[in-house]
């Protein structure tokens, strides 16, 4: 008689902060215990991105199968948006609140924020046969009411990263290598801010 078949879901969001967790007990990034303020603001910044993107889709599931070592993961999450950017590049919009002072919302904080992201751009890329993504971090600085967008190209073709980004790319690599063989790469940063 063969064993059972081993199948495991995992929330992405809760499978990179335990894969990219660190010492840190700083909570003013992570998010304020006001869940429901973060769900309005969340809804407000999705509102407004329809207006400036007519195709963005606000709460889009996803969820893909993986298969390592016989057992089956099937990774699943909601991006708060995918639309297509003014360039034509489909994109994969995270948004997240916080009280961290707006100097130092750099982008370069929280590396499970764009790992979150970069697992929603590769599934979505996958199940639409799709060979570059862009994923865009937006944050929402509650206390001065700050929109932060920073974002990153990525590409099914392999190349070398940017230095800045080998070491984000390397921490990244043994999560991928199970769950995520299409994870893209090659990065390219832009930056706005709006108030």
């Amino acid at each position: 008689m063969e064993p059972e078949a081993l199948a495991l879901t995992l929330p992405i969001r809760r499978l990179v902060e335990f894969l990219l967790r660190t010492g840190s007990i700083d909570s003013r990034f992570t998010g304020f215990d006001r869940a429901l303020e973060g769900a309005r603001l969340h809804r407000k910044l999705q509102r407004a991105a329809v207006k400036e993107y007519p195709n963005y889709q606000a709460e889009a599931a996803l969820k893909q199968d993986y298969a390592c070592a016989q057992i089956t993961y099937t990774l699943e999450g909601r991006a708060d948006g995918i639309f297509t950017d003014t360039d034509g590049m489909p994109t994969i919009d995270e948004i997240k609140t916080t009280t961290l002072p707006p100097e130092l919302i750099t982008g370069e904080q929280s590396p499970e924020h764009w790992a979150q992201a970069q697992i929603y751009a590769a599934i979505y890329a996958r199940q639409n046969g799709l060979s570059a993504m862009r994923v865009r971090l937006t944050y929402f600085q509650v206390d001065e009411e700050l929109e932060f967008r920073f974002s990153h190209d990525y590409s099914r073709h392999p190349r070398r990263p940017a230095r800045r980004q080998e070491h984000r790319v390397q921490r990244m690599a043994s999560m991928q290598s199970c769950i995520t063989a299409s994870l893209l790469y090659n990065c390219k940063k832009s930056v706005t801010t709006a108030k």
